[in-house]
């Protein structure tokens, strides 16, 4: 089977090398270069430095509304594309055209906590499960039917970086299986139950700012949430700690 797959960091290229071990990955999609650092100097994203290891055609659209892009990747006849973290919507144009259509791996159980950062999320508020789900992409945010899910769960003291690492493995296996499914029809992508949808949003510095005047299990689950990044953090006599 022929692959296309659009992602981005680290947890995609994780996910690219564990459907290259599998599959034939015929073009991989990612973000353009970023300027990082003092120097500005532009480092390429991890998927990007993935595919050049593997010799696989990568491609950085700034916007996937390109009909001369569109033709390109049509003519790989790819059998499924493949979503991970690839940071943009992709339009009907694309997501359309393998037969198998796109699927897209989302660290949560949907209908619940689509849009960004859901581990994050569902760490902030609290929650002791959370999960992954394979989806068809569809033109709504996060809405597809679902190919696949499995639950996970959250210890009281585990952080983003600590579920993430439970999530990776189990989330890559489950495309392979949803890849394999959806070819031998052995899988019927059932509808999303949208009126349970919820709903989160991108995270910023200010988010991950403590408020002292919330309750300690609060401050406790803020801590865990932006763990790694962004890192909760508070000010003491002018200076910025981070916790």
């Amino acid at each position: 089977m022929k692959i296309g797959f659009f992602g981005t960091p680290e947890i995609a290229s994780f996910c690219l090398e564990y459907l290259i071990k599998h599959f034939t990955i015929a073009f991989v999609i990612t973000s353009p270069d970023k300027p990082k650092g003092r120097g500005k100097h532009l480092l390429p994203p991890p998927v990007k430095e993935k595919a050049l290891e593997y010799g696989i055609p990568c491609f950085q659209p700034h916007t996937l509304k390109d009909e001369q892009l569109v033709e390109q990747l049509s003519q790989f006849n790819c059998d499924i594309f493949v979503v991970v973290a690839y940071g943009k919507l992709i339009p009907r144009s694309i997501f359309s055209i393998p037969p198998l259509q796109t699927i897209n791996l989302h660290p949560s159980l949907l209908p619940k906590y689509r849009g960004a950062a859901p581990v994050e999320w569902a760490l902030y508020n609290g929650e002791y499960h959370t999960g992954v789900t394979v989806q068809l992409i569809n033109e709504e945010l996060d809405a597809g039917d679902i190919v696949l899910q499995s639950p996970v769960t959250i210890a009281p003291n585990e952080t983003a970086q600590d579920v993430y690492e439970k999530i990776l493995p189990l989330g890559a296996s489950m495309l392979i299986q949803a890849i394999k499914g959806l070819h031998d029809g052995t899988i019927k992508p059932m509808p999303q139950d949208h009126t349970q949808a919820t709903y989160c949003g991108k995270i910023t510095g200010d988010t991950a700012r403590i408020a002292w005047n919330k309750p300690s299990l609060h401050i406790h689950n803020m801590v865990r949430a932006f763990n790694p990044k962004p890192v909760a953090w508070t000010t003491f006599r002018g200076k910025i700690i981070k916790i």
